[in-house]
């Protein structure tokens, strides 16, 4: 049976951060995506949306391999259970970055220019979670080849701290952005005003989703 360092020719904890990788490719593209929505080129905002598509069914591509091959029992200090949830958690942070933009993209979204750059600033900070967590599983491998060293745990823990600073702040743009949409709520329809409050949940959300997925790697560290 072919396992899972045959496919990747690498340890076995390689196939999460490669995946990993996919999935930060779909959230950092949101950041030329919005910048093609706010200047209302959707011809570009196009490309760049199928950019996120195309790196979205990569990183299911890898998915799917390694739920096939990996086997039950790894040669290494990690349960087979935890590179599956870990896997499921990225899998999300992909999943919402394709919602943000498919739904973005197929209504032709307007943004109102008095609070677009709050929009921008909580997306931003959004992918920074995202971008994080990649590094985060970066220095899991660190962690894994030093025999889970008491000094490379410290630093993730750091780094999943600073990660959930990072979430912090994405809730409170959140929350002044909300205040700012609720002041223009009589100047708009109903629906753009409906869709804009999901916006928010939804960059909120991408944050979100890397920090639980961060706490997962904390368990790990702490098994």
């Amino acid at each position: 049976m072919t396992n899972i360092v045959d496919i990747f020719g690498a340890p076995a904890f390689d196939p999460l951060n490669k995946h990993m990788q996919k999935v930060n490719e779909c959230a950092l593209e949101l950041k030329t995506f919005f910048y093609y929505v706010l200047q209302k080129n959707w011809e570009k905002a196009k490309s760049s949306h199928d950019l996120i598509n195309a790196a979205e069914d990569q990183a299911d591509h890898l998915k799917e391999k390694i739920r096939m091959h990996v086997p039950k029992t790894l040669f290494m200090s990690i349960e087979r259970s935890y590179i599956l949830d870990i896997l499921s958690l990225q899998d999300r942070i992909a999943n919402k970055a394709k919602n943000i933009s498919g739904l973005i993209y197929s209504r032709k979204m307007f943004f109102p220019s008095h609070i677009a750059n709050l929009f921008e600033k909580l997306l931003l900070r959004a992918i920074d979670a995202s971008n994080n967590l990649l590094l985060i599983n970066f220095e899991i491998k660190k962690l894994i080849s030093s025999g889970f060293r008491s000094h490379e745990a410290r630093k993730i823990e750091k780094m999943i701290h600073d990660l959930d600073k990072i979430e912090n702040d994405t809730d409170n743009f959140q929350i002044e952005l909300r205040e700012a949409l609720f002041l223009l709520e009589k100047d708009m329809s109903p629906i753009e005003i409906v869709f804009l409050y999901k916006m928010i949940d939804w960059f909120g959300d991408l944050a979100d989703r890397s920090q639980r997925c961060a706490h997962r790697v904390l368990l790990l560290i702490a098994d």
